[in-house]
């Protein structure tokens, strides 16, 4: 025998979630994608099982944080309703908490995939939307002290209106990069920085002493680095490690930035190469890299709000930087800045 209880805020979810669609629903993962019918907005409703008091008041506070947090930025998915309820079953209580937050489908792979299908390369303010975007809302976490870890062109999202946006990883439910290749190996198309492949092949596995390691936010602008190549050349760049996913190739990640750079403006590729950087003590964090996009012409501001999908022009080549074999992949000198340890 059970009894349930339902909150004033488990209603008004229920109430917002009876006027959707269901378009996807993975029950053992306790994830359903939604869409509403009248504005074409898509959803995830994610339910979090908690078995006891503490763990269950701590979890509120976090999601409420979260939703505070989210709410006013621009490039990041917001949390739109939470509730929670608890079910009795004769001498244990089990609480569940649902978060319900905005979640378009369309991924940048999505988007990326069928350009390459449709030999459709990205033009320069295209690139800059992306770039921009993401950096914006990474930087806007890293203040925050929330760092990814999810960094991949998977976890990067695309609304119908062009607006790109990344989502917080706690509220998504979303899997690290650096856990899926320790538990599972290499399952194509994640980029892990050069220190976590160092990691990696030495065998670590606790993530908190890793975390105590590295630097997991300039980690994560190797990754977004990697992404930005994807996108740019419309090609995966699994081939720049080893087959196990656990090592860089040098030579071939540097011939693939010497074709991007072929293809993109001297300052786009100046920051790219900057996200790319082999040391992660001279690597720019997130907020750094902010300065680049509070700097760009008003004309490129304006660009990098949206993701147009009109057949992008023949960019024109341009003059290939000088790269460095060793320490980074662009000959640039940046001052560093160290930040507290992330939250997750």
């Amino acid at each position: 025998m059970g009894n349930t209880q339902s909150s004033p805020a488990e209603l008004k979810l229920h109430q917002l979630v009876d006027k959707m669609q269901v378009i996807n629903d993975e029950p053992t993962h306790h994830l359903m994608y939604l869409e509403d019918p009248m504005t074409k907005k898509e959803y995830l409703l994610r339910d979090i099982v908690v078995p006891n008091k503490e763990d269950f008041l701590a979890t509120i506070n976090r999601i409420e944080q979260k939703k505070l947090l989210l709410e006013n930025a621009q490039h990041l998915l917001p949390v739109v309703e939470h509730s929670s309820s608890s079910s009795n079953h004769f001498c244990s209580s089990v609480s569940k908490i649902s978060v319900l937050c905005e979640y378009p489908q369309r991924t940048l792979d999505d988007e990326t995939c069928e350009r390459h299908l449709q030999k459709r390369r990205y033009n320069e303010k295209e690139l800059w939307t992306i770039l921009a975007s993401c950096i914006l809302g990474m930087a806007h976490l890293q203040r925050n002290r929330i760092s990814h870890e999810a960094v991949r062109s998977s976890q990067i999202f695309v609304e119908n209106t062009g607006l790109i946006k990344i989502a917080d990883p706690y509220i998504s439910g979303t899997v690290s990069n650096w856990e899926v290749m320790a538990n599972r190996g290499k399952i194509g198309h994640i980029y892990l920085s050069p220190e976590l492949c160092a990691q990696l092949n030495n065998g670590s596995t606790d993530m908190n002493r890793l975390l105590s390691n590295i630097d997991i936010f300039k980690s994560d602008v190797f990754s977004l680095g990697m992404v930005m190549l994807e996108t740019g050349l419309l090609e995966y760049q699994d081939d720049c490690y080893a087959s196990n996913g656990n090592w860089l190739e040098w030579e071939k990640l540097t011939r693939n930035f010497q074709r991007f750079t072929c293809l993109y403006s001297e300052e786009l590729c100046k920051v790219i190469g900057i996200m790319l950087d082999r040391d992660p003590s001279t690597r720019e964090s997130w907020m750094q890299l902010e300065g680049y996009v509070r700097v760009m012409e008003p004309e490129e501001k304006n660009q990098s709000q949206k993701l147009k999908t009109a057949p992008a022009e023949n960019p024109t080549p341009h003059v290939t930087p000088n790269l460095v074999g060793n320490s980074s992949m662009l000959q640039y000198t940046f001052g560093s800045q160290e930040f507290p340890r992330p939250q997750r």
